[in-house]
């Protein structure tokens, strides 16, 4: 066990936002070698794939044959796969670290390989409802997406099925929109103001008829970016998760430490 980084009474946005940067700072590396193991793969398969593929880069516009729309599927597919388990891990280390228990990142890898497919269920209904939301404009679907952002924490904490983690985001963010609201807006605006510090610096590099030279440094670029960025969803919306716990539950972080067990990368015998 380590200590909880976090204070056992309920927080304001400015606490959780604190709490937030302080998780990520002290399991920095582990995120980062998430990030590597999960999302490396995927860029390197991408570059392959678009040097195999891409014939001109001209005007901004890449031409592609048509045998490489399976090809562009595949990679799809491969990337969902890539970014399901990185976020299973990220989610499984954040949840845990708040409550102060350590878990090893190749342990968090596992066990988000293991619930990969529920969680795809999970994201998907989560997407469903936000195009339905598009019914009332981007505002409509922003509302659904924020009011549905705690049942990811809910499912990898919990270690519960779909619906049942969609209620307890429901649940815990009833009453509490607003402050949830605004942790996430924050954390946006901080994830893009990274993403363009890393990338906007390379772009005159990256503008370039070359395909060995664009390839290779949108995949590095990728993979900086991530390392960086990857973990802010989980880490913020894991700590308005278990604020939402502590103040309709009236849970401590001792008593949430019983409730969260280890994960478990392995079915039980």
């Amino acid at each position: 066990m380590q200590p909880g980084p976090i204070a056992l009474e309920p927080m304001g946005v400015g606490d959780m936002l604190d709490a937030g940067f302080r998780m990520w700072r002290r399991d920095f590396l582990k995120f980062f070698l998430i990030v590597l193991a999960a999302i490396v793969p995927v860029q390197l398969v991408a570059m392959v794939y678009n040097f195999a593929t891409i014939s001109t880069i001209s005007d901004g516009t890449a031409t592609y044959s048509t045998s490489g729309v399976l090809g562009a599927l595949a990679v799809a597919i491969i990337g969902w796969i890539g970014q399901a388990i990185g976020y299973g891990a990220a989610w499984t280390v954040a949840t845990r670290s708040f409550v102060g228990i350590d878990v090893d990142w190749v342990v968090a890898l596992r066990y988000g390989v293991r619930r990969m497919l529920p969680f795809f269920g999970l994201v998907i209904l989560y997407f469903l409802a936000v195009m339905v939301g598009l019914i009332g404009l981007i505002i409509g679907s922003i509302f659904v997406a924020v009011w549905l952002s705690l049942a990811a924490p809910a499912f990898w904490a919990e270690e519960v099925g779909v619906i049942k983690a969609l209620s307890r985001g429901n649940q815990l963010i009833s009453g509490r929109y607003w402050s949830v609201f605004g942790v996430a807006i924050v954390a946006f605006l901080i994830s893009l103001v990274l993403s363009l510090v890393i990338t906007l610096p390379f772009t005159p590099v990256l503008s370039t008829d070359s395909i060995a030279v664009f390839s290779m440094g949108t995949a590095l670029l990728s993979i900086v970016s991530g390392a960086v960025t990857f973990p802010i969803v989980p880490i913020f919306t894991t700590v308005a998760y278990y604020d939402g716990r502590i103040r309709k539950e009236g849970l401590d972080v001792q008593l949430l430490a019983q409730s969260v067990e280890e994960p478990r990368p392995y079915p039980e015998a």
